[in-house]
């Protein structure tokens, strides 16, 4: 499957680098080397992929807004298929997904994934649809982030490759599997609950309250007061 991409807007040390690499391909299914470090933009995106042990290194996205990487995704992953330099063909990246790793990234094990989200042509023949075009009439897109850990990373970039529309109906619903904790984690319940998926895994975070067992229980709620 294709490579994602990560940022730094922090000096963030190797160690931390190397943690990322080994939570976030933790789960059985995950690929090898499924990631790129961009360390700067005038490097540009040149490869290869992150592998440890990681050399410590300084990071030219510094304090970078998230505008500013969200810009610099989309005007480097060249979406010619014919050009075989492209880094989107070279390493085979994925354009609407990327990892940042900010100062909060080296204390307690998270990251920022950001996602960028077009309206499906089902959104486009909703009543909402002058909405979501431009003055153009083309779609308009929107990129959104949520704070992950560590060991979540590749699972839920993988999840939004594989089914975007869905995967993003379920995590903005706070499902039994994907919901946002009080620290403004989004928990990916359904992995860290996978014993074939992390055997070895010692806690593991509670599912989340599914909205549709919830609904159930409030209508019987009301019925039983009748």
């Amino acid at each position: 499957m294709p490579t994602g991409l990560i940022f730094c807007t922090a000096q963030v040390p190797a160690e931390v680098l190397e943690d990322f690499l080994t939570q976030s391909t933790r789960p059985k299914t995950s690929s090898k080397d499924p990631w790129i470090l961009v360390r700067s933009p005038e490097e540009g995106i040149i490869g290869p992929e992150l592998t440890k042990p990681v050399t410590a290194f300084e990071s030219r996205f510094e304090n970078a807004s998230a505008e500013t990487l969200q810009v610099f995704v989309k005007e480097n992953i060249s979406l010619d298929e014919q050009n075989p330099n492209s880094a989107r063909i070279k390493f085979d990246i994925w354009p609407d997904d990327f990892i940042e790793l900010d100062e909060r990234s080296t204390k307690d094990g998270t990251c920022i994934f950001h996602h960028y989200h077009e309206e499906s042509e089902e959104d486009e023949e909703s009543e909402d649809r002058d909405e979501n075009e431009d003055e153009g009439g083309a779609p308009v897109g929107e990129w959104m982030t949520w704070r992950v850990k560590f060991l979540a990373a590749w699972n839920i970039w993988s999840g939004f490759w594989h089914r975007s529309d869905l995967m993003l109906e379920e995590v903005q619903k706070n499902t039994r599997n994907y919901y946002v904790d009080e620290n403004g984690i989004l928990q990916d319940a359904g992995l860290e609950n996978d014993v074939n998926e992390l055997p070895d895994l010692e806690e593991r975070v509670p599912y989340g309250p599914d909205p549709v067992h919830k609904e159930v229980e409030e209508e019987n709620g009301e019925a039983d007061e009748d």
